[in-house]
């Protein structure tokens, strides 16, 4: 079966050859000893019996490091049993250094034996034991002993905690994209029906005073539902595109207004650059916005939208008119559902580079959304 590693393999092989090259180092490292003290100092003897000595000891402490590795460390690192751990580390490592102590070193040149009486101080510890034939309860060997050990197992956890924490990172982070993810297909479906709702409203009075003009606004309508359906769930589309799509919806929305509403829709830079990418969708909430609370049956009313490209940023700007029920309301207007499912996409997917500035002033109402400019990605070099 093939395909690609997961991040969790990946880490797994990491951790391993990490150990595997250190291992091979200790292995090797006393043949480089002997070569560089025979390439220095012209020291002809190989010494192989030191090394076979040496290797023999790692051996050893190989075996006790794979032990810890895939059987012992497992029980803390990813079940996180303490007292499991502690239980058998504790034993483990007991009867690793009674076994390591309990194997005497032998030398193939036996020194001499010593005088029993020899005039001068009194003897060391370690020759006194020698010459007693006691051997004390610790001595330097078994220390080493248990100091290597406890090197080899900390190192050992030290790195499985290291690559567990990296791969938790990982996960929290897919977990986060996945949420965001699901958080933004939601509030695409949040405006979905909402733009639905509008436009059925505009086609129904059109029904009985102008059916002919009603099925071409079907038409229309299916041309906009089929551009949200489709690049509605495409993560960046061209910034023009988007500017389509509020041309024909602002074409629909005049169906259901007089001339005394003036509706301007500008954006002269977009033509020059076609590569200028936006996340779908993102604009229309501010256009319906304006419908909503800037227009009047009753009196003139407009709505002004620009479009400019500022060096690295868009300026969306829609400015409309208000009214006096609506500059007489006690709380200012924030443009409910629509404007905070705008907000809350803006953060998930720019996060601070993107804002929202509104502006409720006694007459005009003004938001602008200040958003970095991003370019549609090509598969040409």
């Amino acid at each position: 079966m093939t395909g690609k590693m997961t991040f969790k393999q990946k880490v797994f092989t990491l951790e391993n050859l990490i150990y595997l090259i250190v291992w091979i180092f200790l292995f090797i490292s006393p043949i480089i000893g002997i070569w560089f003290r025979s390439a220095t100092f012209g020291i002809s003897s190989a010494g192989w019996y030191e090394v076979t000595r040496f290797w023999g000891i790692l051996v050893c402490y190989l075996t006790a490091f794979v032990i810890h590795n895939f059987f012992i460390a497992p029980i803390i690192v990813y079940k996180n049993d303490r007292k499991k751990y502690l239980v058998i580390i504790t034993i483990f490592i007991i009867a690793f250094t009674a076994f390591r102590c309990s194997q005497k070193p032998s030398s193939p040149n036996p020194a001499p034996p010593i005088e029993k009486s020899v005039p001068g101080p009194p003897p060391s510890s370690s020759v006194s034991s020698v010459l007693t034939g006691k051997k004390p309860l610790l001595n330097m060997r078994d220390i080493s002993v248990f100091a290597i050990l406890i090197f080899a197992i900390g190192s050992n956890l030290g790195t499985k905690f290291y690559y567990k924490s990296r791969q938790e990172q990982k996960e929290l982070a897919e977990l986060e994209k996945e949420n965001i993810a699901q958080e933004l297909a939601y509030l695409r479906y949040q405006v979905n029906p909402h733009f639905l709702m509008n436009t059925l409203n505009n086609i129904h009075t059109l029904v009985d005073i102008e059916p002919e003009k009603a099925k071409t606004t079907i038409v229309e309508l299916s041309k906009m539902m089929r551009y949200i359906l489709y690049d509605g769930e495409i993560e960046r589309i061209p910034l023009a595109k988007e500017m389509e799509f509020i041309k024909y919806y602002v074409a629909l929305m005049r169906l259901r207004f007089a001339d005394n509403v003036e509706i301007k829709l500008r954006a002269t830079p977009l033509p020059m650059r076609p590569d200028v990418a936006i996340a779908p969708l993102l604009l229309i909430p501010i256009i319906e916005n304006a419908f909503k609370h800037g227009v009047s049956y009753k009196e003139e009313s407009f709505i002004d939208v620009n479009t400019v490209l500022e060096g690295d940023f868009i300026h969306f700007t829609c400015v409309n008119s208000k009214h006096a029920t609506q500059a007489k309301a006690p709380v200012k207007h924030e443009g409910g559902v629509g404007l905070s499912n705008v907000r809350k996409r803006m953060r998930l997917i720019y996060g601070d580079a993107a804002r929202m500035e509104i502006d409720d002033g006694d007459d005009v109402y003004t938001i602008q959304l200040i958003i970095p400019i991003e370019f549609l990605k090509t598969d040409k070099p």
